[in-house]
């Protein structure tokens, strides 16, 4: 890949800056909390919106490559792919010590069958 990044891979390095937010202890709890959220929503609309249409771009030009990466669909989804699983690990460590935060002072998630 070049040194260029479409907009699907700078879109994924934009929403790895917000979940840096909700990893940044000198950021209020409410705050990374609301960061986290706005990741995980982000990423959701992302897999909907841009992932599909990477898929169905694949399906019908799989030869086409992208003018800025020099990827075709199918290599843009694969660096998603190993990206966002990358991300993964660290929203999970994120959201595990939100957790510990929360429960630090006093908030606990309570499951609705309880």
């Amino acid at each position: 890949m070049n040194c260029y990044d479409n907009r699907e891979l700078s879109w994924l390095k934009f929403n790895e800056r917000i979940l840096s937010e909700a990893m940044d202890e000198t950021v209020p709890l409410g705050e990374r909390l609301l960061f986290a959220s706005i990741y995980q929503t982000n990423l959701d609309e992302f897999f909907m919106i841009r992932v599909g249409s990477l898929f169905d771009k694949m399906l019908v030009e799989p030869k086409a490559t992208d003018n800025k990466t020099g990827l075709t669909a199918a290599g843009q989804l694969n660096y998603i792919r190993e990206e966002v699983r990358r991300q993964a690990s660290v929203r999970d460590s994120c959201y595990t010590e939100l957790v510990r935060s929360l429960l630090s002072i006093g908030v606990e998630h309570i499951h609705p069958s309880a």
